[in-house]
């Protein structure tokens, strides 16, 4: 995984920044690897952060290697609240959002809506201290396509050196 912000936050109108990662699947859950280039295009106005994230990824290894490259997106918008959130101490900051995904299917071959998969997930942030960082959320599916009902947890601890 890799990240990297092209200019100094705020210095421009809209944040930009590319991240890069290299997915090495356990072979029992799926047999190939595959790269995922995504934009982050962050703003913050007001009390609120909006991030859209265009998505690229492409099998790179396996069975699904002749496959082209698939559009997908994220868009998120965030309460800040000048940093503050909902709930802020020292040691605690609360911190809601809301998020919509969607899987578009191979640029050669956008499938139609039905056949997409479009998600809304309301979140929520946890900053625990200076370091440690909670963020979940239950996400309802909005096509036919789509999980009904999925439940995302990424748990960060910040390594400093």
């Amino acid at each position: 995984m890799a990240h990297y912000a092209f200019f100094e936050k705020g210095s421009r109108p809209v944040d930009i920044a590319i991240y890069l990662e290299y997915i090495f699947h356990n072979p029992g859950y799926k047999d190939y690897e595959e790269l995922e280039v995504r934009l982050i295009l962050e703003k913050d106005v007001g009390a609120f952060r909006i991030d859209f994230n265009p998505i690229f990824e492409k099998k790179t290894s396996g069975s699904k290697v002749t496959e082209g490259v698939e559009f997908n997106y994220a868009l998120g918008i965030y309460y800040l609240n000048n940093g503050e959130g909902i709930y802020f101490t020292k040691n605690l900051m609360i911190q809601p959002g809301i998020e919509i995904y969607g899987k578009m299917g191979e640029f050669s071959h956008i499938k139609k809506w039905d056949e997409q998969r479009h998600y809304i997930f309301p979140t929520v942030d946890l900053f625990i201290g200076k370091r440690l960082h909670w963020h979940s959320g239950i996400g309802f599916g909005l096509t036919e396509a789509s999980d009904k009902i999925t439940f995302k947890s990424i748990l960060s601890y910040v390594v400093k050196f």
